[in-house]
């Protein structure tokens, strides 16, 4: 055999080995790739199901905000309602202490007339059935004339 059949033979045992390893790789690479393959789906379908999950959370919260919103809404009303009573009490009152105060004033004028030089005289409180004292009005005053017209609850 000669030198040339020699090369020949090995370089032919050479090619098998080199396209072996070159196929070898190439199975390898093609099995990593269809297990990224398949971690990339189980991830994409994990990411579907976990936006599912917060879609029907996100639309239950939804839900209970506007119904905590109707709530909102409806106890503003009823305050607004509220106040509105409760202002026209006051002006109702106030109307009636103003009544009540004027005619006071006109009441003590035309018993007054004359009796300006009279001191006024303090005199002790009595006490009433409830044990509560009420002062005595001496015409000199409107609060001691609107508290003696001033109807009193029993005290308890």
């Amino acid at each position: 055999m000669n030198d040339d059949t020699m090369d020949t033979a090995a370089a032919d045992a050479e090619a098998p080995a080199a396209e072996f390893a070159s196929n070898q790789a190439m199975e390898n690479a093609a099995l990593a790739g269809a297990a990224a393959i398949q971690r990339l789906v189980a991830e994409c379908n994990g990411l579907r199901t976990r936006v599912a999950l917060q879609e029907a959370e996100l639309a239950r919260m939804r839900s209970a905000n506007e119904g905590v919103r109707r709530r909102f809404a409806m106890l503003h009303q009823r305050y607004v309602e509220l106040a509105k009573k409760i202002l026209g009490q006051l002006e109702q009152f106030d109307g009636l202490i103003r009544e009540t105060g004027q005619d006071a004033l006109n009441e003590a004028g035309r018993q007054e007339n004359g009796r300006h030089d009279e001191p006024m005289v303090l005199e002790q409180p009595a006490q009433d059935s409830n044990g509560v004292s009420a002062p005595k009005p001496n015409g000199r005053d409107i609060a001691s004339i609107m508290m003696a017209q001033a109807p009193r609850a029993p005290h308890r």
